[in-house]
């Protein structure tokens, strides 16, 4: 059965499906960084509402802002602003592939920086997944 973390994956996954398909367009009519700072006003826009409604208490501890602010300048501004920069450059099909290259970076990264230990049938599904992406976006149909 899914659960709420289920449902937030992917609402993420699609999230990022979408914003793939429809930003090839305005990224080169407005630029990479513009389109870019349009979007995080927008999501800013639906983001305080929502807090604001949940009523939750969204304290931070002083010792996290720091790496917090990195985190989002390093993973939403210039990650962002690259992956547009991209899409821009080589469409949306080819920048779905470099982007399908995620999954084996982030299992070679956990394995050499974290100490992960990687099975026979991990490295087998990043392989299979990553191939089946390639093979679905280099040889899709076009319209």
């Amino acid at each position: 059965m899914l659960d709420i973390a289920h449902l937030l994956a992917l609402g993420a996954a699609l999230s990022w499906t979408i914003a793939g398909l429809m930003g090839h367009a305005p990224a080169l009519a407005y630029g990479s960084l513009h389109f870019n700072r349009i979007r995080m006003i927008v999501a800013s826009i639906w983001l305080v509402p929502m807090v604001l409604i949940s009523g939750a208490d969204f304290t931070i501890d002083s010792a996290h802002i720091l790496p917090i602010i990195a985190s989002s300048f390093i993973g939403v501004v210039l990650g962002d602003y690259f992956l547009f920069t991209a899409m821009a450059r080589l469409g949306p099909r080819l920048t779905g592939v470099l982007f399908a290259a995620n999954a084996p970076i982030a299992a070679v990264l956990g394995w050499l920086i974290l100490s992960e230990t990687i099975g026979v049938n991990v490295v087998f599904a990043v392989i299979l997944g990553f191939l089946g992406i390639v093979l679905a976006i280099l040889f899709g149909k076009r319209r």
